[in-house]
């Protein structure tokens, strides 16, 4: 996610009001251990025994936030149907959540936020029966009238409506989720904003298939991930159906709902690639989306092949938002965010590789996506417009992180400097939950990749890129999984020089291109 100067936002959830019955007291879920390649599997065979039925933990057990996600659980597939009424921004809604129980279940957790929930049911083994159902903030919270057993198969059925809102967050300085925009409707879910609009384990560590089904008025357009059909429903009415196979982290699912134009790109080879537009958006700034077929082929020659089947580009109106969006296979973009021009469609491409197809398992290796696609960003500069100009960028970005541009320029000591660029640009691994997305996360995260290929060259660094992608592409991935990866191939020092640049208080010196901090 590429946006404007960092902010801090102080997060208030209001408490939902409460309905079922509560669930039982149990201990929390164990999670999988950072780093755990956590797809989802066709479950084992269950067997005949006694049960030992906990509650799924309510949260997946992220340090950054340890309230989001949930455990005792994996989602295989969310199936949602939304009936939506643009021009009022009412929603009315049911979503399946199909889960492989990971221990006995007595009762397990959903992130959900706002939303007016009507009915839960759960069925197990071809067996539905309604649930008792409580709301505790964000979670709902879901209690089967029999104890689910480890290894099963299980769906929860959640009927509700209501107008989605964003989800105050203190990660960014505008709240994420479900956005409405004059006729428009978009949804930008990062970091927890998914569960604005549909319950889920909403963290990155659990990925899931979706089939996502909206019903609109006939003159409104519906723009997602996956395979896409269309039909009518009734007098006015029209149904759009996306079915999204590869597995994805709930903050990647792209949503537009409003009066988009269409474009065809020249393809990614055979990849096919498309624009979705505003009208209102002036033809001109939609330029740098011609050449996305061009970036993708270049980011695949060095980091491996694209990972999806599609590649696109969501385009909508704005109401001061300045950003964009991973979301897998096609990327959101505001309006505002095209001042950027061809950097930022080249930054969220290869997010793609690195935020999507190899997810973060803690939101604190956030680094990972940022500085990855930040010195992907980098590469297409160099290649595009040459050496020159992606040396320009790299020394700019060190002198900022480093406070070199303090001691130059406002008549502070070199000493004093140093300390202050400490202070605004902390080491890009495991900020606090109001960092991150700073400048350090991106830029200080991206010089990281710039000094290791400084060190080793480009046919070493495209190895451990390409060697990331391959190993934990599909899955999710932490620092320490990067740092090892770069010990094993290209060793020690290389591994060090890492750690160092993520991790010490002041960012190290680069002595091949002659910068080191102030004093």
């Amino acid at each position: 996610m590429r946006r404007l100067a960092p902010g801090i936002l102080a997060v208030g959830l209001l408490v939902a009001a409460c309905q079922g019955t509560e669930p039982r007291a149990g201990n929390e879920a164990p999670v999988a251990a950072p780093g755990t390649v956590t797809t989802s599997t066709i479950p084992r065979e269950v067997t005949t025994r006694a049960l030992d039925p906990r509650p799924g933990a309510a949260g997946i057990g992220d340090p950054l936030y340890p309230g989001l996600g949930n455990g005792g659980y994996d989602v295989v597939e969310y199936r949602i149907d939304l009936d939506v009424e643009p021009e009022m921004g009412t929603v009315r809604a049911r979503t399946e959540v199909e889960a492989v129980a990971l221990h006995d279940l007595s009762s397990f957790n959903l992130d959900l936020v706002g939303m007016e929930v009507r009915r839960v049911e759960v069925e197990v083994d071809g067996v539905r029966s309604p649930a008792a159902w409580r709301r505790a903030g964000r979670e709902l919270v879901v209690e089967p009238d029999e104890a689910i057993a480890a290894g099963s198969t299980f769906v929860a059925d959640v009927t509700y409506e209501g107008i989605p809102a964003p989800v105050p967050e203190r990660a960014v300085p505008f709240a994420p989720g479900w956005r409405k925009v004059g006729d428009t409707i978009y949804v930008f879910d990062q970091p927890d904003g998914a569960a604005g609009w549909f319950p889920a384990n909403d963290h990155p560590r659990d990925r899931a298939a979706v089939r996502l089904t909206v019903t609109v008025p006939d003159d409104v357009v519906v723009v997602s991930a996956g395979e896409r059909t269309r039909r009518k429903v009734g007098a006015g009415r029209v149904e759009y159906r996306w079915v999204v196979e590869e597995p994805l982290a709930p903050y990647l699912l792209p949503l537009g709902i409003g009066p988009f134009e269409e474009r065809s790109e020249p393809p990614a080879g055979s990849i096919p690639v498309t624009t979705w537009f505003d009208p209102d958006i002036l033809e001109g700034l939609l330029d740098p989306f011609r050449r996305q077929g061009e970036i993708v082929q270049f980011f695949a020659e060095r980091f491996g092949p694209y990972p999806f089947d599609r590649v696109g580009a969501l385009v909508v109106e704005d109401d001061g938002l300045r950003a964009a969006l991973e979301t897998q296979e096609v990327s959101t973009y505001t309006s505002g965010s095209l001042a950027w021009g061809e950097a930022v469609v080249a930054h969220e491409l290869a997010h793609q590789w690195f935020g999507d197809h190899v997810t973060v398992a803690r939101w604190d290796d956030i680094w990972l996506n940022e500085g990855f696609a930040t010195f992907s960003q980098w590469l297409w500069l160099e290649h595009d417009v040459g050496r020159d100009a992606y040396d320009r960028q790299v020394d700019r970005a060190y002198r900022v992180m480093s406070g070199l541009d303090r001691a130059e320029s406002a008549g502070v000591s070199a000493g004093e400097a140093a300390r202050q660029a400490r202070r605004a640009f902390p080491p890009p691994d495991h900020p606090r939950a109001d960092q991150l997305f700073t400048p350090s996360v991106y830029q200080r995260g991206g010089l990281t990749l710039v000094a290791l290929r400084d060190l080793v060259g480009d046919e070493a660094v495209f190895d451990v890129l390409g060697e990331w992608v391959r190993r934990f592409g599909g899955g999710s991935a932490t620092t320490e999984d990067f740092i090892a990866l770069v010990e094993e191939r290209l060793g020690t020092e290389a591994a060090e020089l890492v750690r160092a640049f993520v991790d010490d208080p002041q960012i190290p010196p680069m002595p091949s291109r002659g910068l080191a901090p102030p004093g």
